[in-house]
């Protein structure tokens, strides 16, 4: 009995787990959601050791990010070839082509992510990290191939993916989940339309085809760079996706788009969300001024001011003019002059305090997923302006969900603008559906926290979980796992029986035409 309590003090060190995390540094929200799965990780007692990947340069790390070892591996110089020329950031208001759903530099992005994989693998310090730590099980970022190959090559067994954002590709094709023309399983689809109608479905049935040739082409290098450094037994890295044991995505099950999707697939958005704290003095303030209420208005961290021309600025202002009763704070650069007393230039924000604040009634957004979600949980009807990757894809959500109204970057317009935000602010309907919204996703049972922390431990006691999570498409070209051979097949056998009935059908009546002018001849 003396032993009992020495016994309960150890369960804590009995059971942490030993965690190989990747992080790919793809923008700033990535290393946030990141350090929060860290935090959570920590909280419980697990051992993590973090490799960061610095896709991007322009983001730059701040401490340990709470890793019992970090390792980071940048570019020579700390220049990313993809972050100085990736078009979303540098030209974030140019509308892409419709037809190309990678609209931020997709090629630009496997050519960094395949140079990244390069030095990721001649780093002594990754190989020294990685060979002296036996890892339980390894969590790495899901949106290339290169820290799975590096998880096979290290022998750790049990890998989950993750993502901070909606389920990606990897996730998508490796656990089997189908592309239907009818759900949006693209997360970086710019196109817009209601898939019901054949046409739609026709044009995102060849879209899908087109994207998944992409991917498989754009990757087939890398099993050429792994097989020339481990030999050529070194299986193919699809394989190896396709034994993940749990894919986590950032996105919320209440928030997301209804689709088919595998136990593996597990949502995880919300997790780490910030507690709203008080406002300070000169803030509480200002939204005391408004008559009505007031706005924010934030397109993230990405996007400097100086990438928002004079004339949109001057679309912005002479808008929110038009709204006197309401006032507007706006992150923009903290200086320049807004000419107007209800416009608040300011050079930060606390999004998360804002929001919760009773004052606030609306909020304009680019709805990275991290604004998507808050928004949603705080219950702040929104104007939605998207402008790469999955933000167009949250902005539809929340159109889909009644909770906001969505202006697309090439339609900015002072009319289009006005617009959106007359119906947000003096159309009850958006602001009820907010807020039931919010009471939802606040009342669901299930926490992002439990199905994380409960979804690491689970897969780390298994060496064989992937099969029975893995859906059977994941095991066939895309042809056999969205029934085109099917489809195909019968077509071409309609197709081959109505050429035959017409060819009889010929045939008869051509006998019957010789017979009857035989006849008429011999009478």
């Amino acid at each position: 009995m003396r032993g009992l309590p020495l016994f309960f003090l150890l369960l804590p060190s009995v059971f942490s787990l030993d965690i190989l995390m990747y992080v790919n540094v793809i923008g700033k929200s990535h290393l946030q959601f990141a350090d929060k799965l860290i935090g959570v990780l920590n909280k419980e007692g697990h051992n993590v050791d973090v490799i960061m990947g610095m896709l991007n340069s322009i983001v730059s790390l701040k401490g340990s990010y709470g890793a019992r070892n970090l390792v980071t591996v940048q570019f020579p110089g700390g220049e990313s070839p993809w972050g100085s020329v990736a078009d979303h950031l540098n030209n974030p208001f140019v509308e892409t082509s419709n037809w190309n759903p990678f609209n931020m530099g997709f090629t630009k992005f496997i050519e960094t992510a395949d140079q990244l994989c390069d030095l990721i693998l001649d780093s002594s310090s990754v190989s020294s990290l990685l060979s002296s730590h036996h890892y339980d099980v390894a969590l790495l970022t899901g949106y290339d191939f290169c820290p799975f190959a590096l998880a096979h090559h290290y022998k750790i067994s049990k890998v989950i993916s993750y993502v901070p954002t909606p389920a990606c590709h990897i996730q998508n094709y490796y656990g089997g989940l189908p592309e239907l023309p009818l759900y949006e399983n693209m997360i970086l689809d710019a196109m817009h339309g209601d898939r019901s109608h054949f046409h739609r479905r026709v044009i995102e049935s060849l879209r899908t085809m087109k994207d998944r040739y992409i991917h498989y082409t754009a990757y087939s290098s890398i099993n050429e760079k792994l097989r020339a450094r481990f030999g050529e037994n070194f299986p193919d890295v699809r394989e190896i996706a396709k034994n993940i044991s749990i894919d986590f995505t950032n996105s919320h099950p209440l928030l997301e788009e209804p689709k088919p999707i595998s136990l593996r697939l597990r949502y995880i958005g919300g997790i780490g969300l910030p507690t709203p704290k008080p406002l300070n003095k000169e803030l509480n303030d200002i939204l005391n001024l408004s008559k009505k209420g007031n706005l924010i208005f934030s397109f993230g961290t990405q996007i400097d001011a100086d990438k928002i021309s004079d004339e949109l600025q001057k679309v912005f202002i002479n808008t929110f003019k038009r709204f006197p009763e309401y006032n507007f704070l706006w992150k923009f650069d903290g200086k320049t002059a807004m000419n107007s007393s209800n416009i608040f230039n300011m050079k930060w924000l606390p999004q998360t305090d804002l929001l919760y604040d009773s004052r606030v009634v609306a909020f304009i957004s680019h709805m990275g997923l991290n604004s998507f979600t808050e928004t949603s949980f705080a219950g702040v009807p929104v104007v939605s302006i998207p402008l790469f990757a999955d933000q167009l894809h949250n902005a539809r959500r929340a159109t889909s969900l009644g909770t906001g109204i969505m202006v697309r970057k090439s339609e900015i317009t002072e009319e289009n603008l006005f617009n959106a935000l007359e119906k947000i602010l003096y159309d009850e309907k958006y602001l009820l559906r907010a807020n039931e919204i919010s009471t939802m996703v606040s009342a669901l049972p299930d926490t992002p926290q439990r199905i994380f922390l409960e979804g690491i431990e689970f897969a780390a006691k298994f060496e064989n979980l992937s099969p029975h999570y893995r859906l059977a498409g994941a095991n066939h070209h895309f042809f056999i796992q969205t029934g085109w051979d099917v489809a195909s097949f019968l077509t071409l056998l309609f197709l081959l029986l109505a050429i035959t009935t017409f060819k009889l059908t010929l045939l008869i009546l051509r006998n019957v035409t010789v017979r009857i002018l035989w006849k008429r001849k011999v009478d």
